[in-house]
């Protein structure tokens, strides 16, 4: 089988899934239902796991580039895959996995649960391979409408309230990821990084800079706001602290690091070819070093004072990170490479003591 389907069959199967997911639904028999739901669970979490390994090798001789259905560059999607979309994939089919294998015992035992759990994996994997603007901010928003219902699962009145807060605070923030990239699409006419970069070299007019400057900034603004850097954390404990314990493991251990990895994809190639705002993109970062270790201190102070399990295991993942953005922002291969390294260490342990914790909390009462 040729790269460019095995990478895309890993990007879909977690759709499929759903789609059996939600197609059970039809089925009369409960212990049918059950099977159905967990054969889609094992599609769409467990074989993306399978074609990685097999992936391994593709990616150490060079990304995968392609346009999905083989379109025309002007209309198709781009994707990239390459080594950091490996190792995030990894990291989040491997926390998917675990966390849904802990729901089928401790709940949500419903087939919509699991059909939501694995469109927001599918956005995720996505995510990872996006190399487009335009198809990245499609992928933020099918991450973010997942993550909102699936935070009201636990049919907590805060957890609902939670949920609206995620969404109002994510919202805000994709309309101004939404106007960075129509910056972008307005200056350069393009929306895939490649396309971008062909046009952005030739950029020289004062106008055109500002905009450019202006519409990353929106971009990483956005992004921050997803990451829940200080001082846009807010929404993040209620959140994590209210959503299904198998839930809280995913948002907390992977999905607010994933949009910092994919934002670097982008930003550092464009660093790498556009000297003429080059002061724009070192302050963002002096900026995003700043924010990161406030982070990383302020949070965990926070996490000292709280009673509750799950928030103090929320605002840790707040501190936590905070050192990722620390180290992502310096720039260096070896300093993204320290970067990935915590984030997929720390999507492990806060997984596992989410999980931990639920099964106490549960018990206790």
């Amino acid at each position: 089988m040729r790269a460019e389907n095995l990478v895309l069959t890993q990007i879909l199967l977690p759709l499929a899934g759903a789609a059996l997911c939600f197609s059970s639904k039809l089925m009369k028999g409960r212990s049918l239902q059950h099977w159905v739901e967990s054969f889609a669970g094992f599609v769409g979490l467990f074989m993306p796991i399978g074609l990685l390994l097999w992936l391994y090798p593709v990616v150490r001789e060079g990304p995968v580039r392609f346009f999905v259905g083989n379109q025309h560059p002007l209309i198709g999607i781009e994707l990239s895959f390459d080594g950091m979309s490996w190792l995030l994939n990894g990291m989040g089919f491997i926390s998917a996995a675990s966390s849904w294998l802990y729901s089928r015992t401790a709940g949500p035992h419903r087939p919509e649960f699991s059909a939501l759990f694995l469109l927001q994996t599918f956005a995720l994997t996505a995510t990872a391979s996006s190399s487009d603007l335009f198809n990245l901010f499609v992928c933020f928003e099918i991450l973010g409408i997942a993550s909102y219902a699936l935070t009201a699962f636990s049919e907590k009145g805060r957890a609902y309230l939670a949920a609206f807060s995620y969404m109002a605070v994510s919202s805000t923030a994709m309309a101004i990821f939404l106007l960075g990239v129509f910056g972008f699409y307005r200056i350069t006419g393009s929306l895939s990084y490649d396309g971008i970069l062909q046009h952005i070299t030739s950029v020289t007019a004062e106008p055109e800079i500002l905009g450019i400057g202006l519409s990353l900034v929106c971009i990483v603004v956005a992004t921050a706001v997803r990451v829940a850097m200080l001082p846009v954390y807010g929404w993040l404990p209620e959140a994590h602290a209210s959503a299904p314990h198998a839930i809280s493991a995913v948002l907390s251990g992977v999905l607010i690091k994933v949009p910092l990895f994919a934002l670097g994809r982008f930003l550092f190639l464009l660093m790498s070819r556009m000297s003429a705002i080059d002061l724009v993109f070192r302050e963002i970062l002096d900026v995003l070093k700043i924010s990161g270790t406030l982070t990383a201190l302020v949070a965990v102070v926070f996490a000292l004072a709280q009673k509750e399990a799950k928030r103090l295991l929320a605002y840790h993942s707040i501190s936590q990170i905070g050192y990722v953005v620390s180290a992502w922002a310096l720039g260096s291969p070896l300093a993204i490479a320290a970067a990935w390294m915590h984030a997929f260490y720390h999507a492990l342990f806060k997984g596992l003591l989410f999980l931990s914790v639920g099964s106490v909390t549960d018990a206790a009462g």
